[in-house]
């Protein structure tokens, strides 16, 4: 006997039809994700430019050695460093936005200027054998160019490398303090610089310096000025003091009132002069006197220069070389000119004529005979005498 189910709606949903087609299409989508994803592919990734560029902008080189003799001594290390470096567009150009007011209302443009940064002061003092300038004069040492590589003053000007720094910095510092370029001074512009020292601060203070960009870099050279400015103020002020004080003592004179307003000497004045290494100098900044300045010069032995060299024309060479050919041709023309020539060839043929050339090539024979035959061995003796 067979039982029937009674007809009519059930309570279960539908179950959505599965079909072989759509259980194909499911299974292809995921093997083709899986096989392209393992291919392996091409991805365009462009770097960043300007400031955030990852470019590799200056690379440094130093080799420094010792001896065993200096390092018992305490003597310097020899060292040499050499840096390349390259200065991007970013570093030397500012794009401004500028607002103009015209009839049709305000219009806004943009406009791209060059940042005058000064270049530091081994930049400024090319050698003149590179350049093909003369020498920067100094004013008080009677115009004697100092621009060697070398810390000594070779020129005997005795200027030094003070000199050298004070004459950049009249160049680069211009008289309002603003910071802005002036005539003659060198700044940096796009390209590549090769960068020299042979002083281990100086190469020191370079590592220090690739942290910083070139605004930072010029800030700081100008905060190391001013300060070894205010160090030259305040030593100036304790050896004029000092001499007053001397003064003062031999004259059996007393400076007491005016002690509070300059360097008190640290040491007895009954018993030595205080020097400059010697005195408490007391003023607004309180900077002390210091035997040697605040920052040590590597300026002198440091040297900047832009690749290629700023070469002179060739005319410059050709006109150097030929320079004496031409001051000899000079004095030969007025020579001929003025007959001085004339009677130098009339006197030569005078005296050629007499007896007096064949007299000197006699006496001259005979002295060089008598000294190879020994015969003139005793008349030495009595020209020594005399």
């Amino acid at each position: 006997m067979s039982s029937e189910q009674p007809a009519g709606p059930s309570n279960l949903p539908p179950s959505p039809p599965t079909t072989h087609a759509a259980s194909t299409a499911t299974n292809k989508r995921g093997t083709d994700f899986y096989y392209w994803n393992r291919l392996p592919g091409i991805h365009i990734v462009v770097p960043p430019e300007g400031q955030h560029s990852y470019k590799t902008d200056e690379r440094c080189f130093s080799y420094c050695s010792q001896s065993v003799r200096g390092r018992v001594n305490g003597q310097e290390p020899w060292c040499r460093s050499v840096c390349i470096r390259k200065v991007f567009p970013h570093e030397v150009r500012k794009i401004l936005r500028v607002v103009e007011s015209g009839s049709q209302g305000t219009i806004e443009k943009t406009v791209e200027v060059d940042v005058q940064i000064p270049l530091p002061p081994e930049g400024q003092r090319l050698p003149s054998w590179l350049t093909g300038r003369p020498k920067a004069a100094d004013d008080d040492a009677g115009g004697d160019g100092f621009d060697d590589l070398d810390d000594d003053d070779l020129s005997g000007s005795g200027k030094g490398w003070k000199g050298i720094v004070n004459d950049v910095e009249r160049e680069v510092r211009p008289a309002d303090g603003a910071g802005q370029k002036q005539q003659g001074a060198e700044v940096w512009k796009q390209g590549w610089y090769v960068w020299m020292t042979k002083n281990k601060w100086a190469a020191q203070e370079k590592m220090d310096s690739m942290m910083s960009d070139l605004e930072r870099q010029a800030e700081w050279g100008k905060v190391k000025r001013d300060v070894n400015d205010e160090w030259e103020r305040a030593r100036a002020a304790a050896l004029a003091n000092e001499a007053s004080l001397e003064e003062g003592r031999e004259d059996g004179l007393a400076q007491v009132g005016v002690a509070h307003q300059h360097p008190v000497p640290t040491q007895d004045p009954d018993t030595k002069a205080p020097s400059a290494t010697s005195v408490a100098f007391v003023s607004e900044d309180s900077l002390p006197t210091l035997p040697t300045p605040p920052f040590p010069d590597v300026a002198s032995s440091t040297l900047l220069l832009p690749v290629p060299p700023p070469l002179p024309p060739i005319q410059t060479y050709m006109a150097n070389l030929l320079a004496p050919t031409g001051k000899v041709l000079k004095l030969t023309r007025e020579s001929l000119v003025s007959g001085d020539q004339t009677r130098f060839a009339s006197i030569i043929w005078d005296k050629a004529r007499t007896d007096q050339p064949f007299v000197l090539a006699k006496t001259v024979v005979s002295k060089i005979w008598a000294v190879w035959t020994g015969s003139g061995e005793d008349e030495e003796p009595r020209r020594k005498e005399r």
